[in-house]
């Protein structure tokens, strides 16, 4: 057992009774149960690249993922826990730095007790108010009066001063949401087609998901298919790329046999072949076999078809919709600032789209610092944090995390010596992770 995350954890149960954490932890648990059970309104039946989620109780359900991970529970949720274990890992590694912050039992208290509150924005404030503190600031949180503007943190280290916005984006973009819907509507007609031939397919979309009908994949390869070698290239037009290979049945059979596996674990999903990344979706499908349940969770010993199918699109239009700028946050954290004293902006962000998607991102991010931010009175530095978390048969978790900076022509001295929220500041990594 990871001795950080485990007193972190009990840091932040301390704020909330044992009885009201186990009422709350079985509320979750059964939620989530229902979800496997294909009860969740904001997930897609055999979509397991997103992850199962409880976020009616955000701040229970990020609990409830590091309190599993810890034991080692079945009700463990892989792709969900590695975005929030690298942070508890954190708190656990800092946390008497954390518990020093003025206001931050105060803060800790509020997000517990707010099961619709945005658990990822509080988290990044806490990370963010712990950065500094690391830093050797004196950091306190400020309590929010509306209708007054008020920054998020106030930090000081001699003499000086300093205000503190913090904004975190969604996880994803509204157009990712909506490219992810139109996905599963187009697959769904040829989902039969694939499961009796087994097939893995590696699809590259060349337009917007958006502008293709639902029966664009089965128009395309119903007659490919039934005279398809064992591999090769399905399709390759203006419209989109496909590989298809065979699914080697006796081979996953037989490593089912040894152990079987949950359906949503990487293993089973590496075990059909996929080499899903960020930036690119996965979807599956099982016929019948010797399927178990584990404490409501589903376990695959043995299959006679399945299918897996990584998906992305490369649509310069697409890319440059999912690429979301920063402009609108800043405007906000502006609003905040009391302009008598040095203002910082930090602002965070999951690279959930890939490398090319990120890349225009970046780029929407410095025109922003050139047109807007840099030309603010008493706006001195603005950092900008970088996420990208996952999960592997080999890694339980693991964190990719990236910051850059902006400043005027004559800010104030850098403030901070190390900028990482989540890793060591061993200064191995200084550049953007996605071009690494």
């Amino acid at each position: 057992m990871d001795n950080e995350i485990k007193i972190a954890l009990e840091w932040f149960l301390s704020f909330t009774s044992k009885e009201g954490w186990e009422n709350r932890r079985s509320r979750i648990e059964r939620a989530f149960l229902d979800r496997i059970k294909g009860k969740d309104p904001n997930r897609k039946k055999n979509d397991i690249s997103v992850g199962l989620s409880v976020m009616e109780d955000a701040a229970g359900w990020n609990l409830f993922l590091v309190e599993a991970y810890l034991m080692g529970s079945v009700h463990y949720e892989p792709v969900q826990g590695a975005r929030i274990i690298p942070v508890f890992k954190r708190f656990g590694i800092d946390l008497e730095l954390l518990k020093g912050i003025t206001g931050v039992d105060k803060k800790v208290r509020d997000l517990l007790k707010q099961k619709n509150c945005d658990a990822d924005a509080i988290f990044f404030e806490l990370l963010t108010a712990l950065l500094w503190a690391r830093n050797g600031y004196r950091v306190s949180f400020i309590d929010v009066r509306p209708p007054l503007p008020s920054p998020d943190l106030l930090a000081e280290k001699g003499g000086e001063r300093f205000q503190i916005e913090c904004k975190r984006l969604s996880k994803s973009s509204d157009y990712s949401i909506a490219e992810r819907e139109k996905w599963f509507k187009i697959w769904q007609p040829i989902k039969d087609l694939l499961a009796i031939r087994c097939l893995l397919l590696k699809v590259v979309f060349h337009v917007e998901l958006v502008s293709l009908n639902n029966d664009f994949a089965f128009e395309q390869l119903r007659d490919k298919l039934d005279v398809f070698p064992s591999s090769g290239l399905l399709v390759s037009n203006e419209y989109w790329q496909v590989h298809a290979e065979r699914i080697d049945m006796d081979a996953v059979n037989e490593k089912l046999s040894v152990r079987p596996l949950r359906q949503s674990s990487p293993e089973f999903r590496e075990l059909l072949g996929s080499n899903y990344l960020n930036g690119t979706g996965f979807t599956m499908g099982l016929g019948p076999g010797a399927i178990a349940e584990e404490n409501g969770h589903i376990l695959i010993g043995e299959l006679r078809v399945a299918f897996a199918i990584d998906w992305s699109c490369d649509a310069p239009v697409a890319n440059d919709k999912k690429a979301r700028g920063i402009y609108s946050k800043v405007k906000d954290a502006l609003k905040q600032f009391d302009h008598g004293e040095s203002a910082f902006i930090h602002i965070g962000m999951e690279t959930l789209d890939g490398p090319d998607v990120e890349k225009i991102r970046f780029d929407k991010i410095k025109k922003t610092m050139e047109t807007l931010v840099l030309k603010q009175d008493g706006l001195e530095w603005v950092f900008v944090h970088f996420f990208q978390s996952g999960t592997s048969s080999n890694k339980p978790w693991y964190i990719d995390e990236s910051v850059s900076d902006f400043h005027k022509i004559d800010a104030s001295a850098d403030p901070l010596t190390g900028k990482m929220l989540l890793s060591n500041w061993d200064g191995l990594n200084t550049g953007l992770h996605w071009e690494l």
